[in-house]
């Protein structure tokens, strides 16, 4: 989605905008240069001292055994020593345990493992794992896919007790700047509808690993399901389970999936609070993230899901909403299903994204963090931008059950239809801070139920709706006016309302217009200490002090839009760089005769094979040398 609303500034704070905005651009050629006089003085010194490259490069032959690059496709090809594509090796070379390991021609840490063409095995299995520093990456050559009928319920791509394993499309693609963005890597299932349930990619028991840059989908592609079409239900781009250790990290960022019954479906297996899924892009599927924490006992202690894209999902309606039970479209839905009810959701931050398109009939709520008592607590809702459209009345496209301190902050929701309720939350006994939030031409503003306890509900805005605007079940009763919502609540004192669905002045994008009453009236939430609330939908900084604007995105005119403000810092990055360059390469004038002849000591008297068995040590032996010469070394001005 780009941001195309235009917004006609305010006179004086548009002259002092561009006054600030030229004297950045003056400051900074000024800054350029000088950062090119300076890298040029230093190049004038270099230019005849070729040898020093010729010294750098004996050095750096041997440290090419640190880390190798291994060729695979679906057959061998070639001679199948995995130097490239033209001599690939097999899958079948991949799957076997004795090929990954210490040694030449193995995968092994640090190393990556090309993958080449199309791929039509149903799946590949990871056999070993990386180090800190030093993991294995699967990589995606440029029009490389894993493309079988249909994928293993296993996964296409299998990854169990491993750690720092990262599968990495290419390129980066997903949710980029509010764009979508193609990937280059992908993996698929040729098969349009399969009989047996599958998964793109498994990761279970796997510490530090990450999935980037890589299209997976479609795994199941249906316009209207019907109940007991295949397996459908059980279909999933992503299925993950935490371990062995707390405190692990899982990244899934910068993909793009489609066509599943879920796109992540997470069991944590121990305390865990590493999980993060940020600038992606879903769409034609029926549930994006799914934290499912079915195990006795065990705490989800934090996840992050940020700066994505969910897109449409009504394909996977039942046509009869009566029929909807336990697809529960949602682009978040946490909940707990262990036994002994011990296991907890703590901990989750959804922000910063971007909800659109056709929901359905079978919509829960955009984000549904479900249970009761102490089963979902302390998570968050905030500065997200709500566009998307059903067709049935949900309990709210915000719903947050549990209890303990919950937040729903600084979001905009544009209602679409005559069905669309705001916010739902919902909770048997959910503590709530409500604050900041805009809900624009929503036939209901907020729907709560019995047993909420409101800790903070204020500094909201709301249009578009002329009766039964508020409810609430104790008793079951719908208010028409702000006036009888704040009466039933005792909230809402400093919050606005009228009927009309201009009054919020809020454009199609999200953006407020120059005479939005939103503007100047929001509570400043900097107190909550939440580093990513401080910085609105589009990436800019709220004020430290003072009052906020309400809904996601902080009104600015168009010298002060980000598109601008990001141009000056980019040109002041590049003069910082040049800059940077130029006393680099004063600095290794200085450490690189010492450093060569240290490394060449070393590595004289190894052979390959010693390399390949002791590469972690050198590596970190010579990091540890180059920062000794740094200490000694001090660039003159």
């Amino acid at each position: 989605m780009a941001c195309n609303g235009r917004i006609r500034p305010e006179a004086g704070k548009s002259h002092m905008a561009r006054l600030t905005l030229i004297l950045g651009v003056l400051a900074t050629v000024i800054y350029l240069l000088d950062g090119f006089r300076f890298a040029l003085n230093e190049w004038r010194r270099w230019r005849h001292k070729g040898t020093w490259v010729s010294v750098m490069l004996l050095c750096l032959v041997p440290m090419a055994a640190w880390a190798e690059d291994l060729y695979v496709g679906q057959a061998d090809a070639g001679v199948a020593d995995g130097s490239n594509c033209a001599n690939q090796h097999s899958v079948t070379w991949f799957n076997t345990a004795g090929n990954w390991g210490v040694g030449a021609g193995k995968i092994s840490a640090g190393d990556t493992a090309h993958l080449c063409g199309t791929i039509t095995t149903n799946q590949l299995i990871v056999q070993d794992s990386g180090t800190a520093g030093n993991v294995i990456t699967i990589l995606f050559e440029t029009g490389a896919e894993i493309a079988p009928t249909e994928c293993s319920s296993t996964g296409c791509m299998k990854v169990s007790s491993r750690s720092y394993i990262v599968i990495d499309g290419g390129t980066p693609c997903g949710w980029i700047q509010y764009a979508n963005v193609t990937c280059n890597g992908k993996l698929y299932a040729t098969t349009v509808q399969p009989l047996t349930s599958q998964a793109g990619i498994t990761i279970e028991g796997c510490s530090f690993c990450e999935v980037r840059n890589l299209q997976v989908g479609p795994l199941y592609q249906i316009e209207a399901y019907v109940p007991g079409a295949g397996s459908a239900a059980f279909i999933s781009s992503i299925k993950l389970s935490v371990g062995p250790a707390t405190n692990t990290t899982l990244k899934i960022h910068h993909n793009v999936f489609s066509d599943a019954a879920d796109v992540v479906s997470y069991i944590p297996a121990v305390d865990d609070n590493g999980l993060e899924f940020y600038n992606n892009y879903s769409y034609r599927v029926n549930k994006t993230v799914v934290l499912a924490n079915s195990t006795n006992g065990v705490n989800l202690l934090a996840a992050n899901i940020h700066d994505n894209h969910f897109g449409e999902t009504a394909n996977w309606d039942r046509n009869v909403p009566s029929q909807c039970s336990g697809l529960h479209h949602s682009a978040i839905h946490a909940f707990t299903t262990d036994v002994a009810g011990t296991a907890t959701n703590s901990g989750i931050h959804f922000h910063h994204n971007f909800v659109d398109g056709l929901w359905g009939d079978c919509i829960t709520s955009f984000v549904f963090y479900e249970g009761s008592g102490d089963r979902n607590h302390d998570n968050y809702v905030y500065t997200n931008l709500f566009a998307g459209s059903a067709t049935v009345v949900s309990i709210g496209r915000v719903a947050v059950d549990g209890d303990g301190a919950n937040y729903v902050l600084s979001n905009t929701m544009l209602c679409q239809g005559p069905t669309d309720v705001g916010y739902g939350p919902t909770g048997v006994s959910t503590s709530i801070t409500f604050k900041n939030n805009i809900a624009h031409n929503c036939t209901t503003e907020t729907s709560t139920t019995v047993g909420i306890t409101i800790t903070e509900w204020d500094y909201n805005i709301y249009d578009g709706c002329a009766s039964a605007c508020w409810h609430r079940s104790t008793p079951n009763v719908w208010e028409n006016t702000l006036a009888g919502w704040q009466t039933y609540c005792a909230c809402d004192s400093h919050s606005l309302y009228d009927a009309s669905s201009s009054y919020i002045a809020v454009n199609s994008d999200g953006t407020l217009q120059a005479s939005s009453p939103a503007r100047g009236a929001g509570n400043n939430l900097t107190s909550l200490g939440i580093a990513a609330l401080n910085t609105d939908y589009r990436g800019m900084g709220r004020p430290a002090s003072g009052a906020w604007d309400m809904g996601a995105i902080q009104y600015a005119d168009s010298t002060s839009s980000p598109v601008v403000v990001g141009r000056v810092l980019r040109w002041m990055e590049v003069a910082s760089i040049v800059t940077l360059a130029g006393k680099v390469m004063w600095y290794f004038k200085n450490a690189i005769v010492s450093g060569v002849m240290l490394c060449l000591t070393v590595t004289s008297g190894l052979s390959l094979s010693a390399w390949q068995s002791g590469k972690q040590v050198a590596k970190q032996t010579s990091l540890v040398t180059l920062i000794a010469f740094n200490s000694l070394t001090k660039p003159k001005n």
